[in-house]
């Protein structure tokens, strides 16, 4: 059972990989749906970089990406139904909200799975289509080494078009 355990979780984890990937090309083929500055701290370092990316990627998920042209440390999370004030917890593909950041874009090796941490909009007005928010999260790469993001916030963000997928 433990080996098997272990095998799902690999799997899983790769699927994440591929999904977090395929997006991220999406992403990168397209012009930008979004803006807003985009901050945070990796182990200390700041990240100043604006959003590439945010909109709505089926009825309840919405995709934030950081701009990879900007800065190379670039972040990508998939968030499910997030509200003004509501704290989404992130770590979990199962609960919509999961996401990966990426040490140096494009470059597999460097892809960090969110293994948990917390996003909170302080502000999400569809009918303006703006948003703010705020997200300290924790995450691990391929070789089981670990970062922290702290300090993260997003400020004056523009939501995108609908990029509806299912």
């Amino acid at each position: 059972m433990g080996s098997q355990y272990g095998f799902d979780r690999v799997c899983r984890a790769g699927v994440a990989a591929l999904i977090a990937a395929g997006l991220l090309t999406a992403a990168v083929q397209a012009a930008p749906q979004g803006s807003g500055s985009l901050e945070f701290m990796v182990d200390g370092q700041k990240v100043a970089s604006d959003v590439w990316t945010f909109a709505r990627f089926s009825k309840t998920d919405f995709n934030l990406t950081s701009n990879m042209h900007r800065d190379k440390r670039t972040l990508l999370l998939n968030l499910r139904n997030p509200q003004p004030g509501k704290p989404l917890a992130l770590g979990s593909m199962s609960s919509g909200n999961y996401g990966t950041y990426y040490a140096a874009y494009g470059k597999q090796d460097t892809a960090y799975q969110i293994t948990s941490g917390t996003v909170t909009f302080t502000e999400l007005d569809m009918a303006k289509r703006t948003f703010s928010a705020t997200f300290e999260l924790s995450a691990t790469g391929p070789s089981g080494s670990k970062v922290t993001i702290s300090n993260g916030v997003v400020r004056n963000g523009k939501i995108g078009n609908d990029q509806l997928i299912n």
